[in-house]
């Protein structure tokens, strides 16, 4: 062009078409009905912080997230291994951490687990999905416990996005650093920038269950719902005996204990409003749930 002269415009970029935004209308609260929409999913990479139980004893390899039942599994396991594995009746009834006979055997227990299964208590196995003693050892039954994935999420913000509870969870920690509260509508709005913020570090409590658990990818023999008591004894009664208590003693402390009928109906109709962003991230455990005839409606 001529100086002085305008510039020749540029061609326009060509626009990406966006995912088809679910529909604005749709009052049913069916979450198992939106998979038959299309909904730009975010993509999750490889979450390095494994914990999955190995009872080496029985080759039993259990994967269970964080509010899904893990640590309702490990008290099982851990009842279990006791049981097996005696203390020493030479040790005290009680020390000065753990008080009780019965929290100290418990205790002790978890010790012995860290020491033969894992570095510790708090501590992932980024390799024990691909152990060299898993794969060395004969044949493992591999099961995958699962939780509802709408039971899972409220439960996680009704017990670490808390003043209480803040310091037990990553991803309560980075969201609370950066908006200075604790705001449902602000997560769920940017779930998936959230569920993969790096100062969250993979938090396994958010991330999804089918992913953390690589159901795609690991060959699983079995699965239990966690809050489906005689399945979980069938599946794991012929290794750690069948006359297993109820479940549910193992986790009084549980938040599904503790919220209200109006506090459970209100994160219900926030989860459906920002539905978009839920399946988003949850698309395929969503999927894995429905995927038996299972239903998973809110209010």
């Amino acid at each position: 062009a001529a100086r002085g002269g305008s510039r020749p415009a540029r061609p326009a970029r060509r626009q990406q078409p966006s995912a088809p935004v679910l529909p604005a209308d749709d009052d049913s609260g069916d979450f198992c009905g939106l998979l038959k929409h299309d909904v730009r999913r975010v993509r999750l990479g490889f979450n390095r912080f494994k914990r999955p139980v190995l009872d080496y004893d029985n080759r039993l390899f259990l994967c269970v997230t964080p509010k899904a039942g893990i640590t309702k599994m490990e008290e099982v396991f851990m009842r279990y291994y006791k049981s097996v594995h005696p203390l020493d009746p030479a040790q005290p009834d009680k020390d000065e951490k753990h008080g009780s006979l019965y929290h100290r055997s418990v205790a002790a227990n978890r010790d012995n687990f860290s020491t033969t299964y894992g570095e510790g208590r708090n501590k992932y196995l980024p390799s024990s999905f691909t152990d060299a003693r898993l794969q060395a050892s004969g044949p493992w039954k591999r099961v995958f416990v699962f939780r509802n994935p709408v039971d899972r999420f409220i439960s996680l913000w009704r017990d670490k996005f808390t003043e209480k509870c803040v310091r037990y969870s990553w991803i309560s920690q980075a969201f609370h650093k950066k908006e200075n509260e604790f705001n449902l509508t602000t997560l769920l709005s940017r779930l998936g920038a959230w569920v993969t913020e790096p100062t969250a570090h993979q938090d396994p409590h958010i991330w999804p269950q089918t992913a953390y658990c690589e159901v795609d990818t690991v060959h699983y023999d079995d699965t239990a719902e966690i809050e489906d008591y005689p399945q979980l004894v069938r599946v794991l009664g012929p290794y750690w005996g069948t006359k297993m208590e109820n479940f549910d003693n193992y986790t009084k402390h549980a938040t599904r204990h503790n919220t209200s009928l109006d506090s459970r109906l209100e994160i219900e109709r926030a989860l459906w409003k920002y539905r978009e962003q839920f399946m988003s991230v949850y698309w395929d455990d969503v999927k894995f749930w429905c995927g038996s005839g299972r239903k998973l409606v809110v209010a």
